[in-house]
């Protein structure tokens, strides 16, 4: 086995640790496994959440991950509202060297939201500030523009 828990016990420990803190602020479930998003869903149907795709798992070539993922899509041969979609989550968030803006107004047509990451830069968190997406996500916030 992994490192987390099963997605049930992970939904069932993060949830209760929220409620238990008693805290001003919304969550939001980012997750990378259809999984961890359906048992979040399950425990709050109102949940805002968004599927980490593609899934680069350990071990595995992250160029030969996002290099299948953009082939796949531009070929139409994986669709990104479905993946969104069969995992039930409300978005997705994607790398941003991998996402187009075709992809992005296709998504939100469809009601869902989109997520680009990771942004580590303060040129790219500017460029893509101007995208029509609903979060950037960094490891470094202070660059925000």
């Amino acid at each position: 086995g992994g490192l987390t828990l099963p997605p049930e016990t992970f939904a069932a420990v993060v949830m209760d640790a929220w409620d238990a803190a008693d805290l001003p602020l919304d969550y939001y479930v980012s997750a990378n496994t259809e999984e961890t998003i359906q048992a979040f869903e399950a425990r709050d149907p109102e949940i805002p959440t968004s599927l980490i795709w593609p899934r680069f798992p350990p071990g595995e070539s992250a160029t030969k991950v996002a290099m299948t993922a953009e082939l796949l899509t531009g070929l139409g041969a994986w669709e990104l509202v479905d993946i969104a979609r069969e995992a039930q989550a409300d978005g997705l968030a994607i790398p941003y060297q991998v996402i187009d803006r075709r992809q992005i107004e296709t998504l939100r047509g469809q009601g869902l939201t989109v997520g680009v990451w990771t942004l580590n830069d303060e040129e790219l968190l500017r460029a893509y500030a101007k995208w029509p997406v609903d979060s950037l996500i960094t490891d470094f916030p202070e660059l925000a523009p």
